[in-house]
């Protein structure tokens, strides 16, 4: 119609309303409208904690099961509606995830992301092994070694490679351009703490959701955020918190970006 469609609509006698549903279009489309605009995608940030706060144990416990059935049912719908799901490496590493979609009947394989400055990802790891049955890209620096993305290439994976933050980490924004690039419009974060908090910090964390056991640790472990992205999620020129919900015996507490 080359932009002329409400006015040949008006012209034959057609009521025309303009912005209906207006807020929950933006919100069901806001992946692709940033993608558009800015040029990446939307980020959700997923973290599960235990009741005093922590996302996982000390260095050499075993992999916390923090969540019960229900609230995991509910994080595989979430992974089905995203178009990638993006961890960083030391939950790569110390948790060994496959990142899929698990529910029946739902065939949906998201782009597997994992932010890797060195490449140092596994070979042994489950997300290296199923590459080639699951797309799996890692993003690095462009100082990481060439052998190594050659050795995760002939497995099956692919490396794209970005600038690094200030700290020699993979920089976060520049690895959503470069998902953005490849049409990818929701991402799913599972990253960790560190990459939990780092997106909050650099206002990439569009919504936030945590799922908080009843159950504490108990003793010392890894913070699911730190202090400072707690306090952004409290500031409400940051970040506005929707209603609380409930999955069995877990609570999930959730936050939107403000703009």
């Amino acid at each position: 119609m080359a932009g002329r469609g409400l006015a040949r609509l008006r012209q034959a006698g057609i009521a025309v309303e303009l912005g209906v549903g207006a807020s929950e279009a933006r919100r069901d489309h806001f992946g692709h409208i940033l993608r558009v605009t800015i040029g990446r995608p939307m980020v959700t940030l997923k973290l599960a904690l235990t009741a005093d706060g922590y996302a996982a144990g000390d260095e050499h416990d075993p992999r916390l099961a923090i969540t019960g059935e229900a609230a995991n049912s509910a994080v595989q719908v979430m992974r089905s509606l995203h178009d990638a799901v993006m961890v960083g490496l030391g939950t790569a590493c110390e948790d060994d995830p496959l990142l899929t979609v698990r529910l029946p009947g739902v065939a949906q394989k998201p782009l597997r992301v994992v932010l890797d400055s060195a490449l140092q990802l596994p070979m042994g790891s489950r997300l290296v092994a199923t590459a080639r049955e699951f797309p799996t890209v890692v993003v690095a620096t462009t100082a990481a070694p060439a052998e190594r993305e050659a050795a995760l290439a002939a497995k099956g994976v692919e490396t794209t490679r970005v600038a690094a933050d200030p700290t020699g980490g993979v920089d976060l924004g520049a690895a959503l351009a470069r998902l953005g690039k490849r049409g990818v419009t929701r991402v799913f974060s599972e990253g960790g703490p560190r990459v939990g908090s780092r997106l909050i910090a650099l206002g990439l964390a569009d919504e936030v959701a945590l799922f908080s056991a009843v159950k504490p640790l108990g003793r010392p472990g890894h913070p699911a955020l730190d202090p400072a992205a707690y306090a952004a999620l409290a500031d409400l020129a940051r970040y506005r918190p929707l209603a609380p919900e409930t999955y069995g015996t877990d609570a999930l507490r959730r936050w939107r970006r403000v703009g």
